[in-house]
C-alpha cells in the first residue's frame, strides 16, 4: 500500500486498491474505514499519525527501520507486517475481518461489500467461529 492511495476525510480512511486478491484485473476499487469512537484505539488515527512522522509523501506506507529507530523507504512485506503483529498479539493471532464482522451482527451482503466475496458461501467459509456459543441462532431465541 502507498500513501498516495490513502485519502482521509472527516468520516475516515478510504483505500484505493489498484490490484488485489479479489481484483486481480486492477479494476478500480475503493475500500471505507471509519474513525473508532475510542480516540485511542483508533487504527485510522494512528495511521495518520504515522504517514506525518514519515520523510516522505509518496510511496510505501509501512517501511523498514535501520538501527537507532532511523526509518527507511524499504517497503515491508505482508509476512513481515504478519511476523511484527504476531510478536506483539502472539503467535496464534489471526484475526478474520469476515468472522469479526459477523459476530459484530453484519448481514452477508454488508461484508460482501467489503470484501468483494461474490456469494454467501465464500462468507460462510471465511467465518470462523470455533466457539459453539458465538454466533448462535439459539441465542437471538433466548434458548
Amino acid at each position: 500500500m502507498n500513501i498516495e492511495d490513502l485519502s482521509f476525510s472527516g468520516e475516515g480512511l478510504i483505500v484505493n486498491l489498484a490490484k488485489s486478491k479479489t481484483n486481480q484485473y486492477s479494476a478500480a476499487e475503493e475500500k471505507a474505514i471509519f474513525y473508532s469512537p475510542d480516540f485511542k484505539l483508533c487504527p485510522i488515527r494512528t495511521l495518520e499519525a504515522w504517514i506525518k512522522g514519515l520523510d516522505h509523501t509518496t510511496g510505501p506506507v509501512f517501511v523498514s527501520f535501520r538501527k537507532g529507530e532511523r526509518l527507511t523507504e524499504r517497503r515491508l512485506t505482508d509476512k513481515h507486517l504478519n511476523l511484527i503483529v504476531q510478536r506483539y498479539l502472539g503467535p496464534n493471532y489471526s484475526a478474520s475481518f469476515v468472522t469479526v464482522a459477523k459476530l459484530a451482527g453484519a448481514d452477508d451482503s454488508e461484508v460482501m461489500n467489503q470484501t468483494k466475496h461474490k456469494t454467501s458461501e465464500m462468507i460462510r467459509r471465511y467465518t470462523r467461529i470455533d466457539d459453539v456459543r458465538q454466533h448462535n441462532a439459539a441465542q437471538k431465541l433466548g434458548l
